[in-house]
């Protein structure tokens, strides 16, 4: 089955009594029938509005400022405030992949800058700001800036220094842009700068308008937490006393009402965090009506599907029912490459064992699309024997619990290798690990050398038609954690 994300949906069926400290009069928070005629007095009070440009961590940003206590809600950047129903605190203007002087590039309705509430513009979203006021001032960079950068903070000795305030002189934060601010709008200051960046944070010398071009909402951001505190409390003024509720029992009320007394769900359930949480909350909620099946497309790791349906047996009774499609699969793969959150703390809540709440992530596609090139039963074979040896090799150090995620992806490109006294040319294994909270940025893990040796010469001795292993240090971004 497909994730429930309605614990980070900006339109999940929360209970609106958890948006205040006491209850609201008026209120019917009844699963499935929450109707509050209060409702939009509340958001006017205490709702950070954020504006999405298609940013991949549009929703850490939402994330991020409920867990401070805020509520935020997360809507279209291209959203007419006139429809709006509600004033927001505060906007905030995510980031996005496009750029902002193209001529299909999306932007605010410019009604935004006159509700005369605070904005915070991150990466293309400061971007959008300084475009507003002139095209002339943002443009192509000469260099990228992906991953870690010092920001040294400019104090202005005016309001635009709450941004950065109790934060120092310097701060760490991570980057991802080549378009940049080349030009300072009329009636800014610079309150931030990097090497690349000359105005890598700016705020209006009057008007509680900021932008920064680096990500607060990324773990790899240390002070972004503080930043976006000093945004939606000190500067927006919300009220930092939002809370998320029991969302596991109400989520069960909700299932049970939208399923009914006498339906069956069928659910796909892969065995990854995600689905298998999904499964736990389907099966409290509806018992054996709800019924989980897991497709083997034969690109699946080493005894996967036997594991998946042993654990969810003996741990949450869950008849799994495996289909092997594994041949069809790979055979409309054949001559070509694959086509083009985590639910951790709620398992816990359900009493889900650690052994699957604790899992790494593993792709839909499996381990297809952890291989460079076309896509044969060989070469998952292959792959799967190496990542097999990877992951088990960590679990063996005691290492598994301080990744996020790990595996051995393999380049069809081949390179020679001497066994004996033979040449040959074998496959190169490509080792990933990394450490994460959010999975949007991560930063390699740092295995001691000897142990990457140790799973070096492992794999070249026991799987066959390896010459070569490497180590990806690619931290994310640039790079993404799957190797496509």
């Amino acid at each position: 089955m497909a994730p429930n994300t309605a614990a980070e949906s900006p339109h999940s069926n929360f209970d609106v009594r958890t948006l205040s400290q006491n209850p609201i009069d008026g209120c019917n928070g009844e699963p499935g029938n929450l109707t509050c005629p209060a409702l939009h007095d509340l958001r006017s009070f205490m709702t950070i509005l954020v504006l999405d440009f298609g940013s991949q961590t549009s929703h850490l940003i939402l994330r991020r400022l409920r867990a401070l206590g805020v509520f935020a809600e997360l809507l279209p950047c291209n959203t007419k405030i006139a429809e709006l129903t509600w004033k927001p605190k505060g906007i905030v203007f995510s980031g996005g992949p496009a750029s902002v002087y193209d001529e299909v590039s999306p932007h605010v309705d410019p009604a935004v800058f006159e509700l005369a509430v605070p904005i915070l513009g991150i990466c293309y979203g400061c971007q959008e700001i300084a475009w507003r006021v002139d095209s002339k001032n943002v443009a192509r960079g000469e260099k990228r800036e992906y991953g870690h950068a010092d920001v040294n903070v400019t104090k202005v000795n005016s309001h635009a220094d709450r941004l950065f305030a109790g934060m120092g002189d310097k701060v760490a934060a991570f980057m991802s842009h080549f378009d940049k601010l080349v030009k300072l709008p009329t009636d800014y200051v610079v309150i931030a700068n990097t090497k690349n960046s000359e105005f890598a944070g700016i705020a209006h010398k009057e008007k509680p308008i900021f932008g920064v071009q680096f990500h607060p909402e990324l773990e790899h951001t240390p002070c972004g937490e503080a930043l976006l505190r000093n945004f939606s409390v000190d500067i927006c003024g919300a009220q930092p006393n939002w809370q998320m509720g029991d969302f596991v029992q109400l989520e069960i009320a909700r299932i049970r009402e939208t399923v009914g007394d006498r339906a069956l769900v069928l659910g796909a359930c892969s065995g990854g965090v995600d689905s298998t949480v999904g499964a736990a909350l389907m099966k409290e909620a509806i018992g054996d009506r709800f019924k989980a099946i897991l497709i083997d497309n034969g690109c699946m790791r080493l005894n996967e599907c036997e594991e998946v349906k042993k654990t969810l047996g003996d741990h949450l009774g869950i008849d799994l029912t495996v289909v092997d499609a594994g041949e069809m699969f790979l055979s409309r793969l054949a001559g070509g490459g694959l086509p083009q959150r985590m639910f951790r703390a709620i398992g816990r809540q359900l009493g889900v064992d650690e052994s699957l709440v604790g899992r790494h992530p593993f792709p839909g596609p499996g381990i297809a699309i952890r291989i460079l090139g076309d896509v044969t039963k060989e070469r998952v074979e292959i792959a799967r024997k190496a990542d097999h040896i990877f992951i088990s090799m960590i679990k063996e150090a005691g290492l598994y619990d301080q990744i996020s995620q790990a595996f051995a992806g393999l380049d069809t490109n081949r390179s020679v290798g001497v066994f004996g006294d033979q040449r040959v040319w074998g496959y190169i294994i490509i080792l990933r690990a990394v450490r994460t909270k959010d999975f949007m940025s991560a930063e390699i893990f740092k295995f001691d050398l000897e142990f990457l040796e140790n799973v070096s010469r492992r794999i070249c001795n026991e799987v066959e038609g390896v010459s070569r292993v490497t180590y990806d240090l690619t931290s994310k971004p640039p790079g993404t954690i799957e190797l496509e």
